[in-house]
């Protein structure tokens, strides 16, 4: 697994995640590194404050921070964290140790203000699995004060609580852990019944003998219950089994069992003493052992096996004129939390189980019979509950409809649709809340909901969504009358909150528009109604977009679209009004850096360009030419990060479907190229500017990249701008050249040229940042051979490869040859420099031995997964489906920016004999004295120098990978043949070459360098090393057998022969280094003889790799088959050499060759002292040599003439 890990590490971070098959998706400018400036500002204000004044920052706090991230927060509630250790942790009254006495008094306040500022962060934050700190809690539980046991549970249900958007992705329940024991304890000491049951009786006891509210302990002779309801809230009573040898009689009921003890108090409220020092006298009188218990397993028993806690949850709901309004909005409040947890367990039965269990009855008639009478009372003055039960109710629909649509089931959302349209038309502005829920709740309501659709538009929605969209707009954009009724007040909220909340109002009307525009219900109505607000409100959004931001604009474009699309017919009143004039205008004076703004335009441009005006009006206004500042300007850095393949995808997509557009999109694909091409100082005077912070996300659903981070580009400097607009633009060029028409366009117009001039900038062919570059090149170049080489086009492309190797290309394929020969070199070369005796040593022979033999698994599977990626004929053959690619795709254009702003790299520090790194590990310094820096400079020196060897690891890995594939396909078309015998001439020059290329790779001499005075021995060992192993995966048809051709061709030019030569003087060099021990205590040492293998780990490498390929020339079972016998009969070369006449006399030579190298060895009285891998590779050889030497006697014989084997 070592060896494997150490292979994975060598590739660059996105090869190794296509060729892994890895979805993670990780961007590429981080948008948690750095908090917005508030919220640090917020933050290490309150930090800087002493400890036991963290109070004071804390007051008056209130979110005015956009959407939130958890991670931005963290740092608080670390310090938060700290306080509580210091101030909290160690008191005994809420340890409830065995002295509960304290002398200091609780700091209350400061821990409601602690509590309270962790409820709204949380409230507003997503990422929040990650929160601190969850073990003070059960400390807050323990308290006396019920404040702050009450703010401790406020707390926690908004840690727990689940977004319905995020039903339907990756959400997952975050556990409270040990604290659901104490959660579950307080909630089973309430109730008239056990495990907390009776909680409707409870209520409604209080309420009734109570005027002023809830209160646990009711007079006594105002209760006009029975005696079970007498002592409701009044009486400790709690069984446990007693431990072994307690006395159980102390419970004074000789009924009970002898092990149970009962503790039972009355009237605890007339009790003078406060509560701990009843604890405290329950301690001391009764010896409770402590209970263990899994609060999960308890909690889904009784969630599954006690339906009447969901019967009176609705019954406290339905009940008005008892229970008071803000009790019956928390039970809505637990029926939605206990459908969401259904709903995001992921498993169908459970959801069924859920929904069904809430619906059943008539309880779902039920509540929404209970929510049209609450919204009809929302503006009545003497209701002021009713906005709290609104809102648990429409939280607790939405979560009903999108749990129904996970689930398979068809929603039955019809009844919905008539409570809900009211509030369209509420404008209070305490309300806009609630209308934006219903909003939400009917649009996902119409997206799985057909029936809800059709009722919907002929209950005229469609108008008041229209309508209600067209006042929020114009008060946006503060065109509405200033005596409106909707008057913001601050005693409600701030303007600025106002204007948030209208924001994401605006968004789900869109929404909501969109899918009653798409969805296939009733037109009649919509298309009769001469309501022309709709196309007014998004010409004012596409007019005054620096409002609105890219979410909105997304919306808009996106309903326009629909509008368009659905009824063509409407171009010619959609212009008269303005609309498509608005949007090319928008798009004219620069599309929004946000990544939804950019994506959405191409789809806006091609619904305008279904009418013959909508066309002209595109040309006229030259509106495609927004893409050469999307991918030219730093300011849309950022959001063409996030969504480059989406929006290449919709610039294909309308080059497509728009064909009169094609041209011109070709001529500005060149124009970006060029300008990219330009030099750095045409470029120096653009500002280096973060996004316009015009775009604010409007809801916790999805992801508006923008809007999320305040972190700018300033960190971005001119090479990696550079590195991710070329890229950008590769992917733009890659997707687009998919056609063929468009393709040859793109040539015929130079800009094939102008793209070749662009990768062949010194900063992308040498730089670590043009990695990724060069990867996705070979597709786009890959894309444009398939369209304009007639042999590329026709048959598969490794076949096409061989043809043009062996005929036109032939100096390629020799170059490429030269290529990696300097790499191999320069890889051994590195690895010989990597050694450091003091810090660490090579592997052991036998680890790199392991390294060896997992490397050639995984590169076959790896590679295979990378072929199948990049070749579309296999991508079409596998099962893959077209989400999962450009999932892939996605991961790929993301890491770019990690790629080039990576400063330090894992895994630089020990590289194992094959030239993969053995270990990965951090090289980040923490050390903040005079030297830091110092240091930083050399790691990202030694970071620099890493990258390159990684490059060119990655080069040779593909290198070898070609010439196998050459291979195989060499043997394929013999197959394929009549006359295997005779090969076509591209197979007998291809051939050729590679031997001759091998041959020139084993009589290298090597380089050697100013300031090295010679080559090192170890260096050339290590580059023989990888060359055998090279000619090891060539020889390889299958893992049981040869490839004949290849076999045939190391023969016939001498490459067999040169293996055996390099091989013996290894060897030799091997015995050289061995020296006898000087004294009995050296040789017994294990120690010793481990350190010298290690330290010989450079040779025992590469004999290793010789083993290997000497096992395989000598094992008949892997040269000889009945497919191969007829190419090993023959040379296909004319050469002078000696060739056998038939395979089994070729069989024999080839033994009789490596026997004569190998049995000097085998003969070495040093030879038993050699590492175990080589004597288990060169006894294989033996074995395999002496299976043909005739009988079974004959062979032991022979093998036990040598005086080292032990006869006994």
């Amino acid at each position: 697994m070592a060896a494997m890990a150490a292979h994975r590490a060598s590739f660059p971070l996105r090869l190794q995640q296509i060729l892994s098959g890895s979805r993670a998706v990780s961007p590429a400018i981080k948008v948690e590194s750095e908090p917005p400036a508030n919220v640090k500002a917020f933050i290490d204000r309150v930090i800087s404050i002493p400890l036991h004044d963290i109070a004071i920052p804390l007051s008056g706090f209130r979110w005015e921070f956009n959407k939130g991230n958890f991670h931005h927060w963290k740092p608080l509630f670390m310090h938060f964290d700290t306080y509580f250790k210091t101030y909290i942790s160690s008191r005994k009254d809420l340890l409830l140790s065995d002295d509960m006495a304290e002398d200091d008094p609780l700091p209350k306040n400061t821990i409601l203000k602690i509590l309270r500022v962790m409820q709204i962060v949380l409230e507003n934050c997503q990422n929040k699995s990650s929160f601190p700190g969850l073990e003070h809690f059960k400390l807050f539980l323990a308290s006396s004060d019920p404040e702050i046991v009450v703010a401790a549970l406020e707390t926690l249900a908004a840690l727990v609580k689940i977004n319905p958007s995020k039903l339907h992705m990756n959400g997952k329940l975050i556990s409270c852990g040990a604290i659901n024991n104490h959660l579950l304890s307080l909630a089973q000491g309430w109730g008239s019944k056990e495990e907390g049951l009776g909680l409707y009786s409870c209520v409604v006891a209080n309420e009734r003998n109570q005027q002023e509210g809830l209160c646990l302990f009711p007079a006594d002779m105002e209760n006009k219950y029975d005696g079970t309801q007498h002592r409701l809230g009044s009486t400790l009573h709690f069984e446990y089994n007693a431990s072994s040898g307690q006395d159980s009689d102390q419970t004074g009921d000789k009924s009970k069992p002898s092990n149970l003890c009962v503790i039972h108090i009355p009237d605890i409220h007339l009790q003078k003493e406060d509560d701990l020092s009843i604890l405290k006298q329950c301690i001391d009188r009764f010896n409770v052992p402590p209970e263990h218990s899994d609060a999960h397993d308890e909690l889904t028993s009784f969630f599954t096996n006690e339906p009447e806690y969901i019967n009176e949850l609705i019954r406290l709901v339905r009940s008005e004129d008892f229970v008071p309004g803000p009790i019956r909005a928390l039970a809505m409040l637990a029926l939605g939390a206990q459908l969401a947890a259904y709903a995001s367990s992921h498993e169908r039965a459970r959801i069924l189980s859920g929904s069904s269990t809430i619906s059943a009855g008539g309880n779902r008639m039920v509540l929404l019979s209970v929510l049209q009478k609450t919204i009809s009372s929302l503006n009545s003055p003497n209701d002021t509950s009713s906005p709290l039960i609104v809102d648990a109710l429409l939280q607790f629909f939405l979560l009903h409809v999108l749990s129904s649509s996970s689930s398979g089931t068809t929603v039955r959302g019809s009844g919905m649709v008539p409570p809900l349209l009211p509030l369209l038309q509420d404008n209070d502005p305490s309300h806009m809340h609630l209308v934006c829920l219903a909003v939400k709740t009917l649009q996902k309501l119409m997206e799985y909901s057909s029936p809800a659709v059709s009722l919907f538009k002929d209950l005229g929605g469609v108008e008041l969504l229209s309508q209600r969209l067209h006042v929020e707009v114009q008060r946006v954009t503060g065109a509405a009358n200033a005596h409106n009724s909707m008057v913001t007040s601050d005693a409600v909220k701030s303007e600025e909150d106002h204007l948030f909340s209208q924001k994401r109002l605006i968004k789900a009307l869109l929404k909501a528009l969109g899918s009653a525009t798409y969805s296939p219900g009733n037109p009649a109505r919509s298309q009769n109604s001469q309501d022309n607000s709709l196309p007014v409100s998004l010409s004012l959004i596409f007019q005054n977009v620096e409002k609105f931001g890219g979410d909105i604009y997304f919306s808009a474009v996106t309903v326009m679209s629909e509008i368009i699309h659905k009824d063509p017919t409407c171009f010619p009143a959609l212009k008269e009004l303005g609309l498509p004039d608005a949007f090319l205008s928008s798009v004219n004076a620069g599309v929004v850096p946000s990544c939804k703004a950019l994506i959405c335009v191409p789809n806006g441009l091609g619904a305008i360009c279904l009418n013959n005006q909508g066309l002209e009006a595109v040309r006229e206004t030259s509106a495609l030419r927004f893409l050469v500042d999307t991918f030219t300007s730093k300011k849309y850095l950022i959001p063409m990060n996030e969504g480059v393949v989406l929006l290449a995808n919709a610039v294909e997509e309308l080059f497509r479907h728009v064909q009169s557009l094609r041209s011109t999109g070709v001529d500005i694909i060149i124009e970006i190229i060029n300008k990219l091409c330009s030099s750095q100082q045409d470029r120096s005077n653009e500002p280096a500017t973060s996004e316009e912070r015009t775009d604010m996300e409007t809801d916790v659903e999805g992801r508006d990249l923008v809007s999320t981070m305040d972190s700018s580009t300033e960190g971005t400097n001119e090479e990696q701008f550079s590195h991710l607009s070329i890229f950008h633009v590769m992917v733009l060029v890659h997707r687009t050249m998919e056609n063929s028409e468009t393709c040859r366009l793109f040539v015929e117009k130079g800009g094939l040229q102008a793209l070749l001039t662009l990768l062949l900038r010194p900063s992308i062919t040498q730089s670590s940042g043009g990695m990724p570059i060069a990867l996705h090149s070979t597709m786009v170049f890959k894309g444009f051979t398939q369209h304009h080489s007639t042999p590329l086009a026709h048959n598969r492309w490794m076949n096409a490869l061989l043809l043009e190797f062996g005929d036109a290309s032939r100096d390629i394929l020799e170059d490429i040859g030269r290529v990696h020969r300097e790499v191999l070199w320069q890889i051994s070369r590195f690895e010989e420099k990597k050694i450091d005796p003091e810090t660490g040593s090579s592997p052991s022979a036998n680890e790199a031995q392991q390294l060896d033999s997992s490397v050639s698994e995984i590169d076959d599977s790896r590679y295979t997964n990378f072929r199948q990626y990049l070749d579309p004929l296999l991508r079409r053959r596998g099962s893959g489906l077209i989400e999962s690619q450009v999932s892939d795709l996605i991961n790929i254009y993301r890491d770019i920016g990690r790629a080039a702003s990576e400063t330090q790299r894992a895994g630089a520090d020990r590289y194992s004999s094959s030239g993969l790194p053995s270990s990965s590990q951090d090289q980040a310094s923490s050390s903040s004295d005079a030297n830091a820096s110092t240091k930083s400079d050399e790691d990202k020196k030694r970071s620099e120098h890493s990258s390159c060897c990684d490059m060119m690891r990655s080069l040779s890995y593909h290198i070898n990978h070609l010439f196998m594939e050459l291979g195989k396909a060499m043997l394929l078309t013999s197959r394929r043949e009549n006359s295997p015998v005779n090969l076509s001439p591209s197979v007998v020059s291809v051939a050729g070459n590679i031997a001759s290329i091998v041959l020139e790779h084993l009589n290298f001499e090597g380089h050697t360098i100013s300031s090295e005075r010679e080559i090192t021995v170890s260096t050339k060992c290590r580059y023989l090393g990888k060359v055998v192993e090279f000619v090891d995966g060539i020889l390889l048809d299958r893992p049981e057998s040869c490839n004949p051709i290849m076999v045939n061709s190391f023969y016939c030019r001498g490459v067999i022969q040169a293996i055996l030569t390099t091989f013996q003087a290894t060897s030799e060099l091997l015995f050289t280094m061995n020296r006898t021990p000087s004294s009995p205590m050296e040789t017994d040492s294990k120690t010793g003889k481990e350190g010298n293998e290690a330290d010989s780990a450079w040779i025992y490498g590469p004999l290793s790799c010789y083993g290997a390929v000497l096992d395989h020339l000598v094992t008949s079972s892997f040269i000889l088959s009945s497919s191969t016998r007829q190419l090993l009969e023959q040379p296909i070369f004319n050469v002078a050499v000696r060739f056998p006449q038939d395979a089994e006399r070729f069989m024999k030579l080839l033994q009789s060759m490596v026997l004569k190298t190998v049995l000097p060895i085998w003969a070495h009285p040093q030879f038993p002292e050699c590492n175990i891998e080589l004597i288990s590779s060169v006894t294989s050889i033996m074995r395999h040599v002496c299976s043909g030497m005739g009988s079974e006697k004959h062979c032991w014989q022979w093998w036990c003439s040598f005086s080292w084997w032990p006869t006994s």
